[in-house]
């Protein structure tokens, strides 16, 4: 890097050799390029600190694009936040251990599994790009819990699903408090 004009830029250089004796060097420009790369670092940065220090849980859904544009993409991997772990006693170790699909039927209410499935099939179908429900889980140790959940589906190009945002609101202690009311 140099600085020209109080601006710093960044060089990229190759020698390559011509003969016995004989060297040319090649430079490039690359300052334009180093400063995407370095806004790419800060806007990643900034998301996994949301993602990582949030009160709020979160399971993000890491979709496989299809390979032709008929074909459906595929769930390839989840990601948990600290707040979902606290939440329902799941860690990223407990997601990776199984595939996502028998990990989420294994802690979702066999009632609001079938719904879920349902919604999620209108994601697919691009009939919605998010729905809310309120919803069981089972926590790791057996217990029942209920949380709003909002699924947001991002697309990239052609279509391709990229990720599902799964944001979760715990509601069992005022589910608890109405169910005593009535």
């Amino acid at each position: 890097s140099i600085h020209i004009a109080d601006n710093l830029h960044y060089r990229e250089s190759r020698i390559a050799p011509l003969g016995i004796d004989e060297e040319m060097v090649f430079v490039r420009d690359i300052t334009s390029r180093r400063q995407t790369e370095q806004q790419l670092e800060q806007s990643e940065h900034l998301f996994r600190s949301f993602f990582e220090d949030s009160p709020t849980p979160y399971l993000i859904l890491l979709h496989t694009t299809a390979s032709q544009p008929s074909m459906k993409a595929q769930i390839g991997q989840a990601l948990v936040n600290q707040a979902f772990e606290d939440f329902l006693g799941y860690c990223q170790e407990d997601v990776a251990a199984d595939s996502i699909q028998r990990f989420l039927q294994r802690i979702t209410h066999p009632e609001d599994y079938a719904l879920e499935q349902s919604l999620l099939g209108r994601l697919n179908n691009r009939s919605t790009s998010s729905y809310r429900l309120v919803k069981r889980y089972f926590r790791s140790s057996g217990e029942l819990s209920w949380a709003v959940v909002t699924n947001i589906i991002i697309y990239v190009d052609r279509g391709n699903f990229l990720r599902t945002f799964c944001i979760l609101q715990d509601i069992t202690v005022r589910f608890a408090a109405v169910v005593l009311m009535s």
